[in-house]
């Protein structure tokens, strides 16, 4: 799916990913597109790395990923924000920060 404007509330009041999230919700499923745009924050419970598969939010196709390693039993908020995640691992959670 292309990027969709509609989606990403942020895009013309912030022009960079580390304006600081206002709102939060749990991405639940992988491979569906996300609701409302945002920057991932990634809680691995594991006591080994984590991965996580992303789709940025301006990435023309769903085919370009980047997979995200968390360290164990750590949090992550990444800068980048993303539109779908195409793999979640698991014992993790994430929550897109809007």
């Amino acid at each position: 799916m292309p990027y969709d404007s509609t989606k990403d509330p942020l895009s013309k009041q912030y022009a960079r990913a580390q304006a600081p999230g206002r709102y939060a919700y749990l991405a639940t499923a992988a491979a569906s597109e996300l609701p409302v745009y945002g920057k991932p924050r990634i809680y691995n419970s594991n006591a080994a790395p984590a991965t996580v598969t992303v789709v940025a939010a301006e990435e023309p196709t769903d085919t370009n990923t980047i997979t995200l390693t968390v360290p164990p039993n750590s949090v992550v908020t990444e800068g980048l924000v993303v539109r779908r995640l195409t793999a979640i691992g698991t014992g993790v959670t994430v929550h897109i920060l809007v």
